[in-house]
């Protein structure tokens, strides 16, 4: 029986994907972990010899994604559609779909890529974080996220946006992941005293040592450039004459019914005065 559904299952590398992408983003907020999912995607999609093995597994990212961070769907259906939870639940692995749609529909394009660029190099790299980061931006999506939006809370890798929005922020994250993947897979390829599953873990100084270098110095810039320019925005809102505070407020924080069906008459009541004090001056 196993070996029928073997074809179908992830493979290894897929879950640490879905976990390091998931917890990038609230509400774990650890964004440096974006790094590590990009680049043992990268593995994975050069593990595989044709593009439809990669697009079940990232099938499969997609939907450990949702059940690792978007399982308040589930909720919101059964709550707004007035549906058994089962139902609801059932739904969301239809959502896992659409959740993160371009693990399992860019391989197609990343095969195509490889074909192109066959040598593991700064063209490949280049192309491959160009195409993913327009692919990403541009194919809709529920919540029109990317993987730039994981530093939303690091001001000296955010501020970039203004040179380029998310994408741009996407396009570094991706680029920087491959170039570290292809360190470590130039280490690793040399450590031959280590069993092959963890040599891509391994760091040694090798042949690669100049394309890290590239990647030292895009990363220096980045963060240089957030730094500077945040500098000049808190020098510049310092010596405003006037300020202005804004506040957005959510729609139906107010949702008595909701709340109370959830914990009760008086804790809804505590927990609705509770946030609008939490709000206000």
């Amino acid at each position: 029986m196993t070996a029928r559904f073997r074809p179908y299952l992830p493979t290894g590398l897929v879950l640490p994907v879905a976990f390091c992408y998931a917890l990038a983003f609230p509400p774990y907020d650890l964004p440096f972990l974006i790094f590590p999912c990009f680049i043992l995607w990268f593995a994975l999609l050069e593990r595989h010899q044709h593009w439809r093995h990669a697009l079940k597994d990232g099938l499969w990212i997609s939907q450990m994604i949702t059940w690792l961070s978007f399982t308040w769907v589930a909720y919101s259906i059964r709550q707004f559609g007035n549906l058994p939870s089962s139902l609801a639940h059932a739904l969301l692995v239809i959502f896992g779909v659409i959740c993160q749609p371009q693990f399992w529909l860019f391989p197609p394009l990343a095969f195509a890529i490889r074909r192109v660029f066959p040598e593991r190099g700064l063209k490949r790299i280049m192309v491959f974080a160009l195409a993913y980061a327009a692919f990403d931006y541009g194919f809709p999506k529920l919540f029109v996220d990317t993987a730039g939006h994981a530093y939303y809370a690091r001001p000296w890798l955010r501020q970039a946006a203004d040179l380029g929005g998310a994408p741009l922020l996407t396009f570094l994250t991706v680029f920087l992941s491959g170039i570290l993947w292809i360190w470590f897979e130039g280490a690793g390829r040399k450590a031959h005293w280590i069993p092959a599953r963890w040599r891509l873990l391994v760091v040694e100084a090798g042949s690669h040592g100049p394309v890290f270098l590239v990647g030292a110095a895009v990363f220096l810039a980045w963060g240089g450039y957030g730094y500077f320019r945040e500098k000049d925005i808190r020098s510049l809102t310092a010596e405003a004459p006037q300020s202005l505070q804004l506040a957005v407020i959510q729609a139906n924080i107010g949702d008595f019914d909701k709340i109370a069906s959830e914990s009760g008459v008086g804790k809804a009541a505590e927990e609705i005065l509770r946030r609008y004090f939490a709000l206000s001056d």
